[in-house]
């Protein structure tokens, strides 16, 4: 028995010219999020990284990418598997688009990483893929900045504090 089909087309961000972009990320520690993401039926994008990391960890035969504008100059990339596999590699840089580009980031702790020193207004792509070969991964992704410190967390700011009338208990 000989069975021909066509393989599904590959999603609309297999390559990083485009990258789903992240809606703005709030500054205020709640989540941006793309929810759902696969990397079913990509392709390698054959981008070469330099700066942090200078080779492609695992088997990037399946990458897909996603773009953000950086709103703080630290930034939270978490994420949580949905279904496939749980072994994701993830790359962020902060050049354009190209065969090479710099990298900032790259883990394989497949929940993310901290992004810091970021430029305020630049745009940031986000690389995903499996480390493995031949397998696909449904990713929940979140970007997140910390939220604002507290008025008084220095102490220039401190809380004047009044004591109650004696005998009042707190």
């Amino acid at each position: 028995t000989i069975c021909l089909n066509t393989p599904p087309p590959p999603p609309a961000n297999d390559n990083c010219v485009n990258a789903i972009a992240f809606p703005t990320v709030p500054t205020d520690g709640t989540c941006s999020n793309l929810l759902n993401q696969s990397t079913a039926s990509a392709t390698n994008s054959n981008v070469t990284p330099s700066g942090a990391c200078t080779t492609n960890s695992g088997s990037p035969d399946d990458d897909v990418w996603f773009k953000f504008v950086a709103t703080a100059t630290t930034t939270y990339l978490s994420a949580t598997n949905v279904s496939g596999s749980t072994d994701v590699y993830w790359q962020v840089f902060s050049s354009a688009c190209g065969s090479t580009m710099t990298s900032i980031l790259c883990t394989d702790n497949n929940a993310g990483g901290t992004l810091s020193g970021l430029t305020i207004g630049n745009t940031y792509y986000i690389r995903l893929y499996t480390w493995g070969s031949g397998v696909s991964s449904v990713e929940n992704i979140c970007l997140y900045t910390p939220p604002p410190p507290p008025a008084n967390d220095e102490c220039v700011g401190a809380t004047t504090l009044t004591p109650g009338a004696p005998g009042v208990a707190c």
